[in-house]
């Protein structure tokens, strides 16, 4: 790891003292009290209409689908098990839909050409890319897959759709699902998903401290914090993650670990919990400059039209082939120029 254990500390407190500040201004202002019939507040929120006339040149549909044979699968606190099936795609790790419903009490039936699991309380009914659970709808975030006339399902969709959360051990290669104990946003005046986002995690990429296994599950910990209070955030996310002087390019599309998946995961297990996803550059950095360092786009780096369109392009390819929604686009150190955003 070209990290020592020093700068993994210092990246995590950053990132939590950043939390703790940014939740505890949320609270003063007590904005979950906020009566919007006196004031509008809905200019301050993300519209979710990020847009761009570039078609991506790489589909999530299209990505390759390959065997795993070396992750381990603990559900529920019980023994490991190495001989789940399990296959990978788009940095998401699957397995058999019917393995994980019976390990969990539940059955697998067919109603109207819908797929449905159920319990004895529950009915979750399934398509290819959503879900109804509770009169609560929502989409898959890695799709129901056919592969060899079984039906897979991801790692991050059976967190949402069972209550679980799955901790990575990266070290073991294994991947232990337990209890979520997170409790539901809780009931104000304002509907969770009209709320204002007070809190964003700036230079999100799968580099420094969230390549490590423990700081993920923390992340997603915190979003469960996050969640259960009611309180949107905003990911500024850097697709690739780059450190010239260690050798160190974490491409998504290209480099396939349990790492990589891992961070997917959060990056899912966040949108599930009420974060938007932005596209915060492509590398954010230039030359022999690491990224959240430097920059990928200003009046000195990329500043040609043909330059700009390829960072933005490349952002927008790795966010389609990974199945991530973008909400928003955010220049590195917001050094874009006039020009540049045009293109954006």
């Amino acid at each position: 790891m070209p990290w020592n254990s020093k700068t993994l500390i210092f990246s995590f407190l950053s990132l939590i003292l950043t939390l703790l500040v940014s939740y505890n201004i949320f609270n003063y202002f007590k904005l979950s009290r906020i009566n919007t019939n006196k004031t509008d507040y809905s200019i301050l929120l993300t519209k979710n209409n990020f847009k761009s006339s570039y078609t991506p040149k790489i589909k999530f549909s299209d990505r390759p689908v390959s065997k795993i044979n070396d992750v381990s699968l603990s559900i529920l606190g019980g023994t490991s098990l190495t001989n789940v099936p399990m296959i990978l795609k788009s940095q998401r790790y699957y397995i058999p839909l019917n393995f994980i419903s019976e390990k969990l009490n539940y059955t697998v039936g067919n109603s109207n050409g819908k797929v449905f699991i159920s319990d004895d309380s529950n009915k979750i009914f399934l398509t290819e890319n959503s879900y109804e659970k509770n009169s609560k709808k929502g989409s898959l975030r890695g799709n129901l897959l056919d592969y060899n006339n079984t039906l897979y399902i991801s790692i991050s969709d059976i967190e949402e759709l069972f209550n679980l959360i799955a901790v990575f051990n990266f070290e073991n290669k294994k991947i232990s699902l337990i209890q979520n104990d997170i409790k539901t946003s809780k009931t104000s005046s304002i509907p969770y998903n009209k709320k204002i986002a007070m809190i964003r995690l700036e230079d999100f990429g799968c580099g420094y401290s969230n390549i490590v296994d423990k700081n993920q599950t923390k992340i997603k910990i915190m979003s469960n914090l996050l969640y259960s209070n009611g309180m949107k955030f905003h990911v500024s996310w850097m697709p690739r993650f780059i450190v010239p002087s260690a050798n160190f390019d974490n491409d998504l599309l290209t480099k396939d670990s349990i790492i990589n998946v891992g961070f997917v995961d959060v990056l899912d297990y966040m949108l599930n919990k009420g974060g938007e996803i932005g596209l915060h550059g492509y590398s954010h950095q230039s030359g022999n400059i690491a990224s959240g360092t430097g920059e990928d786009m200003s009046k000195d780096v990329n500043s040609t039209e043909p330059e700009t369109r390829a960072v933005i392009e490349k952002g927008i390819d790795t966010a389609n082939a990974l199945n991530i929604p973008i909400s928003y686009y955010e220049s590195p150190h917001y050094r874009a120029t006039m020009d540049q955003k045009k293109n954006n």
